[in-house]
């Protein structure tokens, strides 16, 4: 065989290996490209999962931050047994409002009013979060209501607003009993919900 030759068959060879070469450097990429992109998928996946999650310890932390916050109003609002005592033997007495309430009724009612208008302002200052936003509601509807209950004893009492009638005064009552249920309900809901433990009384 000549030189010539030779050279063309060496030639020829390269060429062939090239075209080899390429041929299994393309099937290595298309053999790779569905385990690349199953790759991305489960990063992504993880990356979604890793946001949910801290998303919820976030809300949790929120949550059991507000009711710290939310049970030291609710105790520092409690009354003691002979506020208790007082209270029910005063509203059971005076369910019309009487128009002159004797010294130590005045001074009950006084301490009253302004215990629950306390507990209205800070439960009103209470930051906001969406899951403990309806119960926060309703506390704010109970404490305003009891405080207006007390208030307008003071005013028939000094004779700036008439006394309500029997009726009306059982009826607030009344309502303002089936609140505190509802309230009461709704707190042992989101307690269980988040895992906090019992509000503890004073």
């Amino acid at each position: 065989m000549s030189a010539a030759s030779k050279i063309d068959n060496r030639k020829g060879r390269c060429v062939l290996l090239s075209f080899q070469c390429l041929l299994l450097a393309s099937w290595a990429l298309a053999l790779s490209a569905p385990y690349a992109q199953g790759t991305e998928k489960n990063d992504s996946a993880g990356d979604t999962a890793l946001t949910s999650t801290t998303s919820k310890t976030e809300q949790k932390d929120a949550v059991v931050d507000w009711f710290k916050k939310y049970d030291q109003i609710r105790r520092d609002a409690e009354l003691n047994f002979l506020e208790k005592f007082q209270t029910m033997s005063f509203w059971d007495k005076n369910v019309d409002h009487a128009a002159v309430l004797r010294k130590r009724d005045q001074e009950l009612v006084e301490r009253m009013s302004a215990k629950y208008s306390r507990a209205l302002e800070e439960m009103r200052n209470l930051p906001e979060v969406s899951a403990t936003k309806e119960l926060q509601d309703g506390y704010i509807d109970y404490f305003d209501q009891v405080h207006q209950i007390f208030t307008a004893y003071l005013k028939s009492a000094t004779a700036e607003e008439a006394p309500s009638s029997h009726s009306t005064m059982r009826e607030r009552r009344s309502a303002l009993e089936e609140l505190d249920l509802n309230n009461k309900k709704l707190d042992g809901e989101l307690r269980q919900k988040f895992g906090i433990a019992r509000h503890r009384h004073s």
